[in-house]
């Protein structure tokens, strides 16, 4: 602690090999707010769902935590190119015709 400052927390610098934060370009909206960055090693699985109060599609990332992220549609695609997803892209919401049929 500084002397001038003794109730001043102490900067905390991590040196050990983490996985690096993956920015998204721009952002990605969701109904709890903007998605800037995530770290892709704390990703336990990717899934979509329809959500019926808004009418749309919603990618689902599901954190290593319990904690979920949602996604909506229109930036969905930018969000699975950002992941390394990109063969995903244009088939990511489920078919009933393809997928179950």
């Amino acid at each position: 602690m500084s002397k001038e400052f003794p109730h001043e927390l102490p900067t905390l610098r991590l040196h050990t090999a983490v996985s690096p934060l993956l920015p998204l370009r721009g952002g990605a909206d969701g109904p709890s707010g903007l998605l800037l960055g995530i770290n892709p090693a704390s990703i336990s699985y990717v899934a979509s769902f329809y959500d019926t109060k808004l009418s749309q599609s919603l990618l689902r990332l599901h954190m290593n935590n319990g904690r979920v992220i949602e996604v909506f549609e229109s930036d969905a695609a930018a969000v699975l190119e950002a992941l390394g997803l990109g063969e995903f892209v244009e088939d990511w919401t489920l078919n009933l015709e393809r997928d179950l049929g």
